[in-house]
């Protein structure tokens, strides 16, 4: 039986997935099956998971109609041997020691889950690289915590080594936008401890077919709605982050306000009378709450003033990362 299972939904990716297998293949640890799920690809890549069934004993296919990543994720889990499940999107790669490290962390800190440090790429060149050296070994409320907040710890699937049991009852939603965001937070309730490098070992390379650089659609209110569900969750098992888990609903309607103005979407549009309407009435709280940076809670009060000028400046910086 191999020791860890890596599943990749794979979707009309040829031109990357190819450098996302070979970096798994190529993994120091080699106790691993390689789960390719192809998600009902037109274009190469289902033939392209048929030759690395040839190239490599450890490389498992599964062929199923689209139906989006969170079914290809799922029928991953179904079938996965490994006693550990690591996750890799199709059009990402892993530096070579990755799962090494986080196998290795995850067994000498008697962790249920191990994580590193994401690196964003696009066009080939770094976007954004961590130079923390903040390497932690965190009980659960305080992973819950830095999860919730988004502090070191992201809601991402990926860029995680899990043990596999985490996953009992537990899928990803069908049909939804950011499903990590629905389930990560309910798989790291049942763990016992998280440990955390900083070390950048997961590339996630930016695409015209990436959430961020996508346009805006109805699917993008579905991050509110996990917003609402960790805060539901949070509510009844972890009293404590409330301000936490309140930050991340309220951070969720202005994720969504800001996507909806670098789309220019009309403020007649109902989805942004209802973002808009939403953080009127909740002005003062995300001022007072102590998860929201200074820059955001300044970004709030130009908006509640001027929505103009908070346009303007979104628009100037959002790209750059900047809040």
């Amino acid at each position: 039986m191999p020791k860890i299972s890596i599943i990749i939904p794979v979707y009309n990716c040829e031109k990357y997935i190819e450098k996302c297998i070979d970096s798994v293949i190529c993994q120091s640890f080699k106790d691993l099956e390689i789960i390719l799920v192809d998600d009902g690809s037109s274009d190469k890549s289902g033939e392209i998971c048929d030759e690395y069934l040839k190239k490599d004993s450890r490389v498992k296919a599964i062929y199923i109609k689209n139906q989006g990543p969170s079914v290809a994720r799922n029928a991953g889990l179904d079938i996965a041997k490994g006693e550990y499940i690591g996750f890799i999107d199709s059009d990402d790669y892993i530096e070579k020691n990755m799962f090494e490290i986080l196998y290795n962390n995850l067994l000498k800190y008697y962790c249920d889950i191990s994580v590193c440090e994401v690196a964003e790429i696009c066009d080939g060149e770094n976007m954004k690289f961590s130079n923390s050296n903040n390497f932690m070994v965190l009980d659960i409320d305080e992973a819950m915590k830095l999860l919730i907040s988004g502090k070191c710890l992201t809601m991402y699937a990926v860029n995680k080594l899990y043990k596999k049991s985490l996953f009992d009852n537990v899928r990803f939603p069908v049909g939804k936008l950011y499903e990590d965001s629905f389930t990560t937070p309910r798989v790291f309730a049942k763990a016992n401890k998280v440990v955390y490098t900083p070390e950048n070992l997961y590339y996630y390379v930016r695409t015209p077919m990436s959430i961020t650089t996508s346009k805006f659609s109805t699917k993008d209110m579905d991050i509110i709605e996990s917003g609402e569900s960790i805060l539901d969750f949070v509510k009844d098992d972890f009293p404590k982050l409330i301000y936490a888990a309140e930050f991340r609903y309220m951070w969720s309607y202005l994720y969504v306000l800001d996507r909806m103005v670098i789309d220019y979407v009309s403020c007649e549009n109902k989805e942004y009378k209802k973002v808009t309407d939403f953080i009127s009435k909740n002005f003062v709280k995300m001022l007072f709450n102590p998860y929201f940076s200074f820059k955001r809670r300044l970004s709030i009060i130009v908006w509640r003033f001027s929505p103009k000028i908070y346009k303007k400046l979104i628009i100037s910086n959002i790209k750059k990362k900047k809040f």
